[in-house]
């Protein structure tokens, strides 16, 4: 499997932090803090992504759309916020594998759920997740 195409020179990685992964106010940087490794005995999608699907929801997810479009709306953190980078990562990400998308995508819509919004299941969304 190809690495995924991160460019590593956003990425700054403090290993004494708990926090998984945020993105400062000033979007030079993604500060990678703690342990991003999947949480095998969890069945949350949140918790089993693979570092590289955290990583590419964190880039490709916010950071690329943020500088493409500016200042984030709707704001940070916001479920629809997080629905969008996880449901566009695993549609869009170069170099990510069927797990890693379907993952994405469920973490999508699970945010969608904990927020009490119905999603309809596209064509796209059901391919991803359920390979047809």
């Amino acid at each position: 499997m190809k690495p995924c195409s991160l460019p590593w020179q956003y990425f700054s990685i403090d290993k004494t932090a708990i926090v998984r992964v945020t993105i400062p106010e000033v979007r030079k940087l993604i500060m990678v803090k703690g342990d991003i490794l999947p949480d095998e005995s969890s069945s949350h999608p949140r918790d089993r992504m693979s570092s590289k699907a955290v990583l590419a929801h964190e880039y490709y997810g916010h950071k690329y759309f943020d500088d493409l479009y500016g200042k984030r709306n709707p704001r940070i953190g916001a479920w629809n916020d997080e629905f969008r980078a996880s449901y566009n990562v695993a549609i869009n990400a170069p170099n990510l594998g069927e797990m890693d998308r379907m993952y994405l995508m469920a973490d999508a819509l699970e945010r969608a759920k904990e927020a009490g919004v119905k999603i309809r299941m596209t064509a796209i969304i059901k391919k991803i997740l359920y390979g047809y």
